[in-house]
């Protein structure tokens, strides 16, 4: 890892330990300007991999001998007329930087407005009255685009998420998701969140016979039942509110039927309720079942606590359906 690559990740954790649900001005102002330092260094970090020429302003032979090998250098090539008396060790900005990696970044070419946006907001920041300053742009860059851009980056060049993220990577993970207006990538980095708790957490041991156990024991409450989880495949539970009416004709509240409110996997650590979500993963009564109270074999979910095998003679008692 080259040392635009190494001190990159020094100016990203400060971001990641800094963004939280919520920002004012001056924690955002602060976490711009980091933000904007660790993503010019990201940029020639990815340029100087290619070759470390690429970053100078100067990178001609006569200059770039002396910066980048002068080690190469012969004792008697000190004062030759084709090497710089003075070498130039300046290096482009953060926009050219830009407009060159983006032409061997993918991540870079399909984030380039972001990364555009954050340089504007730099130059505001150090340069400018910070009433220019779009707050509501950078607030959303900060924590709905900062996560996922920098996770594309993490795959591309292979760098490990915690050289970016530090210990805050669930953190971040969870922040960008609830700042999602679009509700298929909302959806998206919900499956790919817990994916990857589920990975990390069915090898450990021991892991996968404790949670089917506490599944079980919660599936033995009142309403609640089962189906696959959508992200792990494991039992999940689903949390069930019942829908009372009032039978005015015997003065008595009856049950017609149940809500489902949340679905929870204790396996990959699911917990939504966003009634868009659940509808997209076509939650219903029907996908729904329930160990019996008495056999504890499991039965399609109907209201009831038993099986129809172990179910009382009286099967017109109000709640029942």
């Amino acid at each position: 890892m080259n040392s635009y690559h190494q001190d990159s990740g020094l100016f990203f954790q400060q971001v990641s330990k800094g963004i939280e649900e919520k920002l004012d001005k001056s924690e955002l102002v602060q976490i711009a300007f980091n933000l904007a330092l660790g993503c010019e260094r990201l940029l020639k970090g990815i340029l100087y991999d290619i070759n470390p020429l690429y970053v100078l302003t100067e990178p001609s032979f006569k200059n770039s001998m002396q910066i980048g090998y002068a080690d190469r250098l012969l004792p008697e090539s000190k004062g030759s007329g084709e090497l710089l008396k003075t070498p130039i060790q300046d290096v482009i900005t953060y926009k050219n930087s830009l407009l060159r990696a983006q032409l061997v970044s993918k991540t870079v070419a399909n984030h380039k407005n972001i990364l555009f946006a954050i340089s504007e907001a730099r130059d505001i920041i150090a340069h400018c009255n910070l009433k220019e300053l779009d707050v509501e742009k950078i607030n959303d860059i900060i924590q709905r685009d900062f996560f996922t851009m920098l996770d594309f980056f993490a795959q591309e060049l292979a760098i490990k998420p915690h050289h970016y993220f530090g210990g805050h990577h669930d953190k971040l993970f969870k922040i960008s998701i609830s700042k999602q207006t679009d509700l298929s990538k909302r959806i998206e980095l919900i499956l790919e969140r817990h994916i990857k708790k589920w990975e990390q957490h069915k090898v450990l041991d021991g892991y996968v016979k404790k949670q089917q156990l506490q599944t079980k024991s919660i599936l033995n409450s009142s309403d609640r039942a089962t189906c696959k989880c959508p992200v792990c495949k494991q039992d999940a539970i689903i949390y069930l509110e019942p829908i009372i009416e009032n039978k005015s004709y015997v003065n008595l509240n009856g049950i017609i039927g149940y809500e489902i409110v949340k679905i929870r996997c204790l396996f990959c650590k699911l917990n939504e309720d966003d009634p868009r979500i659940m509808d997209n993963w076509k939650l219903n009564l029907s996908r729904l079942t329930k160990p019996c109270t008495n056999c504890k074999t499991y039965f399609h979910f109907d209201g009831h606590a038993f099986c129809e095998d172990c179910r009382p003679d009286d099967r017109g008692q109000i709640g029942l359906f």
